[in-house]
């Protein structure tokens, strides 16, 4: 962690934190969302989570989100940012660019299927929010992975 800038340590550190949550409240039997509740996070933003997680490649609106689960636009995104302390866009791309790397570094599959694969339509705008998260450009890191100069997990 120390080989990461200030700014990548804290993303990191408010990562793991939502993951030790997730991991926490994904234990409970779906009967018991009081105990999820009590951990800061409520029920139905685990689901949407879980369910944005599940469909990456497909694209997920607001919209979509507020008839699959049966929400206000104003309640997913104050609900979800409280939750997650960021809001449901920002952690959606977050997610693509973090599976998309995990594909490029465990897969030889073309950087533009990745892209698909992880919701981009377009390589440009891949490209461009993979270098804005990571500060390389999906080809960059694919090269760094073939080289084994640096290690991703």
């Amino acid at each position: 962690m120390k080989r990461l800038p200030d700014n990548a340590q804290e993303r990191y550190c408010v990562f793991k934190s939502v993951e030790l949550l997730y991991l926490l409240c994904s234990e409970m039997p779906a009967s018991d969302e009081s105990k999820c509740e009590s951990a800061g996070i409520s029920y139905r933003m685990l689901k949407i989570r879980e369910y944005m997680q599940e469909h990456l490649s497909e694209k997920i609106t607001i919209q979509l989100l507020c008839r699959e689960f049966l929400v206000s636009p104003t309640f997913l995104k104050e609900n979800f940012r409280r939750a997650y302390g960021i809001p449901v866009h920002t952690w959606l791309i977050r997610q693509r660019i973090r599976r998309a790397r995990e594909l490029i570094f465990t897969t030889q599959l073309q950087i533009q299927k990745i892209a698909q694969i992880v919701g981009y339509e377009s390589i440009s705008r891949f490209n461009a929010a993979f270098k804005e998260y990571y500060g390389i450009t999906p080809g960059q890191c694919r090269k760094m992975s073939e080289t084994a100069s640096f290690r991703p997990f």
